[in-house]
């Protein structure tokens, strides 16, 4: 590579978040917000970024979030966004060789007019108990299938689901 730093994605990323902030009642953080933090957050974090061909990657993780002074069941008056990020490599640490999931029929990751689709706190932890099953049956992940008929591959705890046909 040309020893640039490419970031995955990130007006998809932007567009996510303000759907998010949408169905939370928070205000939109805008495209020049948005840009100022990221590349901040980056060009300050440079050195951890791992190098091409470790494989690694800079994770990036905006936070929006309430941080008025309201304790009651409301939208907050005042808001907070900021990115943190983090060198990772491999999620899962045989997953160029595949994983092995459990598919999980005791538990739901998102109720179908819920805020699953929504980018929130709250979303990873509803994975917790579900995936410490699973390891515990020897699988890296929970598969989820759709909350409504229960029989549709919906996706993992930890991210989407993709399958490729030949020929389609």
């Amino acid at each position: 590579m040309n020893n640039e730093v490419q970031v995955f994605r990130d007006d998809e990323n932007l567009k996510r978040l303000n759907s998010s902030a949408d169905r939370l009642l928070m205000p939109h953080v805008s495209e020049k917000v948005w840009q100022e933090v990221l590349d901040s957050a980056i060009r300050e974090n440079q050195e951890y970024i791992p190098p091409y061909k470790s494989r690694g990657s800079m994770y990036i993780r905006p936070l929006l979030f309430g941080s008025g002074p309201i304790l009651g069941v409301a939208p907050s008056n005042e808001y907070t966004f900021a990115c943190m990020v983090s060198p990772i490599g491999n999620y899962y640490k045989s997953a160029s060789n595949g994983i092995k999931a459990y598919v999980q029929t005791d538990f739901d990751r998102v109720a179908p007019k819920g805020t699953g689709r929504a980018k929130a706190a709250a979303n990873y932890v509803a994975d917790l108990l579900p995936t410490k099953n699973a390891k515990e049956k020897g699988c890296s992940a929970s598969l989820y299938l759709d909350p409504k008929e229960n029989k549709y591959i919906e996706e993992f705890g930890t991210s989407n689901f993709a399958t490729i046909t030949k020929g389609q």
